[in-house]
């Protein structure tokens, strides 16, 4: 591998660190949203059919 490759293998793997920092706390974010908001529709489903 030449010094050119390596460089650019370098900046690959610190790009995708990068996007993997940038966007995990977005990610884990979206996830907690999704699960309290599908946990609502449970609980409001089940006062509407008089379930759990």
């Amino acid at each position: 591998m030449t010094r050119v490759e390596d460089n650019r293998a370098a900046g690959a793997r610190q790009a995708r660190d990068l996007v993997r920092v940038a966007f995990a706390p977005a990610v884990v974010a979206l996830v907690i949203i999704a699960a309290v908001t599908l946990i609502q529709l449970l609980i409001a489903n089940s006062d509407m059919t008089g379930a759990l």
